[in-house]
């Protein structure tokens, strides 16, 4: 979002720099900032805003939410509908329900294996080794069974469990507390992973980006308080190093300290409170 927004002429927008003949007035797209020769002018926006995508391909069933509602870490923001996934949990539960049945009359098969090759060892020497020998191999190939059909028992869980957390993918939720800045899906439309479906903003956590003239450096220092629409304060958190080249604006950055969220993305001015900062108390840095 650019902000075009003219203190001396606001009939004027631009999306570029401008320089009128009247009255300096300097549009700066880098920074998202204007400065004019009535004043500075800046932006609002969150320091802190996660964008909420989808992890799966497929239709947006229900959103649950609105552009400028609170919500809570872990709230339903959408549901996305997965028809396919559906039929695949089904077909799943069958397979799983088979593996098990599969394990138990394998162990089943084991016991009675074991029962037969028990009986010949009590019978001594009226048992043949060719018939104890034979015992012995079907009561292994009954214990291989079972280590078989665990396996696969394995590998269908699994596979099942991928499935629910597939499923559980299908409930959007919010990671973070705090506003929904942004809602770019509807009920029905076609989403694919990765989409982009919500923002959210935490509203205590706002900042003002602006510009000065390279000329009142001094009186924009990192701790100073700066007036934003003449109703909330902000305090300054960063200034860049150098001046742009064409404009000789500097970009600056202050903390709102106060929860403004209907500043949110808006045009502000901004203007220095003297009386608190470094450069009013300090005779050299005010010249």
């Amino acid at each position: 979002m650019l902000l075009a927004l003219m203190l001396s002429n606001p009939a004027v927008r631009t999306t570029g720099r401008l320089f009128t003949g009247c009255a300096l007035t300097i549009v700066l797209t880098v920074g998202l900032a204007v400065a004019s020769d009535e004043g500075w002018v800046g932006v609002v926006y969150p320091a802190e805003a996660v964008k909420v995508s989808s992890e799966l391909d497929g239709t947006v069933e229900e959103v649950e939410v609105l552009i400028g509602q609170p919500v809570i870490p872990g709230q339903q923001l959408a549901v996305i509908n997965l028809e396919e996934l559906k039929s695949e949990i089904a077909r799943s539960e069958a397979e799983l329900r088979m593996a098990k049945a599969q394990v138990t009359e394998e162990n089943s098969m084991r016991s009675l294996r074991k029962s037969e090759l028990d009986r010949r060892y009590m019978a001594g020497a009226s048992v043949s080794l060719d018939e104890l020998g034979m015992a012995e191999q079907l009561y292994e190939a009954a214990k291989a069974g079972v280590a078989s059909a665990k396996a696969q028992l394995e590998a269908v869980k699994a596979d099942h469990e991928l499935l629910l957390l597939k499923q559980q993918r299908t409930s959007v939720v919010a990671p973070i507390g705090g506003l929904v800045q942004q809602r770019r899906v509807r009920k029905g439309d076609r989403i694919r992973t990765g989409d982009v479906m919500f923002e959210i903003v935490k509203p205590d956590s706002l900042l003002v980006r602006f510009a000065f003239p390279e000329s009142d450096r001094y009186n924009v220092q990192v701790g100073d308080k700066m007036l934003i629409d003449a109703s909330a304060t902000a305090t300054v958190v960063a200034v860049a190093p150098g001046s742009d080249v064409v404009t000789g604006l500097v970009v600056a950055e202050a903390s709102l300290e106060s929860e403004e969220i209907g500043l949110l993305g808006r045009g502000v001015s901004v203007q220095p409170l003297p009386a608190t900062n470094s450069a009013a108390s300090d005779p050299v840095a005010s010249r």
